[in-house]
């Protein structure tokens, strides 16, 4: 993700992870700033246990089998190329493994952009919070465990002042107990 000069600048992708630093009460701008960079690394990591609090603690629940391993999302600051890297460490049987994002499955890609696009939605703010969501066919790579778990986070999203809309031919996300 590139780092633009200015915070009025910035792709969508930018402007998301601006609001993820923002929610460990980090500035994105004063990290890449920092001259000492055992500093700028401390703050990372408190922004990526944050990022994996919300994130990966949500997907765990998601998981068909509670045997695949756990993941954690990393974070990669590059500070003469203005860039911030993410990237996926997934730890099974005790073994570390490394991946991009576009390397994991289409269900955790789908997951995984969920729930950075309605958490950390640039466009929302505390004082405003009537979004309006809509989703076509969200369940269509998540496994039908998952598709119930996915139509309560929907119904979470919807009672923080949220409006979700969504199509879907998956008879999972019509549970009722949720909707």
């Amino acid at each position: 993700i590139k780092i633009p000069e200015s915070s009025d600048e910035g792709d969508e992708w930018f402007n998301i992870y601006k609001q993820v630093f923002k929610s460990a009460d980090q500035d994105i701008f004063e990290v890449i700033a920092l001259e000492n960079p055992q500093k700028r690394k401390t703050i990372l990591k408190s922004v990526e246990q944050k990022l994996n609090k919300t994130l990966t603690e949500s997907w765990n629940k998601f998981k068909l089998t509670r045997t695949m391993g756990n993941i954690n999302i990393s974070l990669d600051l590059n500070v003469e190329n203005r860039e911030l890297s993410i990237s996926i460490e997934e730890t099974i049987n005790k073994e570390n493994y490394y991946f991009e994002i576009d390397d994991r499955s289409k269900g955790f890609i789908w997951y995984y952009n969920f729930i950075m696009k309605t958490k950390y939605n640039s466009k929302s703010s505390d004082a405003e919070k009537n979004m309006i969501f809509l989703l076509d066919e969200p369940g269509s790579y998540l496994h039908f465990a998952a598709q119930d778990q996915l139509c309560e986070k929907i119904r979470d999203i919807s009672k923080n002042n949220a409006i979700v809309i969504y199509c879907t031919h998956s008879h999972h996300m019509l549970n009722l107990k949720y909707i």
